[in-house]
């Protein structure tokens, strides 16, 4: 879930207000590979690529206000929806391991990587394009990017 405010106080005094809200809960089915490559004194390259087509429901808010003055507030805007979709999502790193054996068959495996995912299409919801033409309703799509390091220790025994 997301929130988003915006407030925008004009030269007239008046006040406007955009909350929106989105929940997602999705589950689906995850098929990749990863792989490393060993250079020798246990430093290797690592890699991972993954894609997955998940199931969701999406629930939607979308409020606009206007405060005037002491006049209390109006409401411009109110839309709640909820929708299934198919989301396919992409996923992808790159980084380096190192391996040493700890004892017997027991192994420490450490990773440092940088990883990307991509979420198509998460966010699918009505909005106003501007106050002029009321009865216009666009759709707004948007895709949510994930990117950062990753690092992971494993013990193998």
């Amino acid at each position: 879930t997301y929130d988003v405010i915006y407030d925008d106080t004009a030269t007239n005094g008046n006040t406007y207000t955009r909350n929106a809200t989105s929940e997602l809960q999705a589950f689906g089915v995850v098929v990749g590979f990863e792989g490393k490559v060993e250079f020798g004194a246990g430093f290797g390259l690592y890699g991972s690529l993954a894609g997955a087509l998940m199931m969701g429901d999406t629930d939607a808010t979308l409020r606009e206000t206007q405060t005037t003055g002491g006049a209390g507030s109006v409401v411009q805007v109110d839309i709640a929806e909820s929708y299934d979709r198919v989301i396919p999502v992409i996923e992808a790193a790159l980084g380096i391991t190192w391996q040493t054996r700890l004892g017997g068959r027991t192994w420490l495996d450490l990773m440092l990587a940088y990883e990307f995912q991509n979420w198509f299409n998460v966010l699918d919801v009505n909005q106003f394009p501007d106050d002029l033409a009321d009865q216009l309703l666009t759709r707004n799509t948007t895709d949510l990017g994930l990117d950062g390091f990753v690092f992971r220790a494993t013990v193998t025994f």
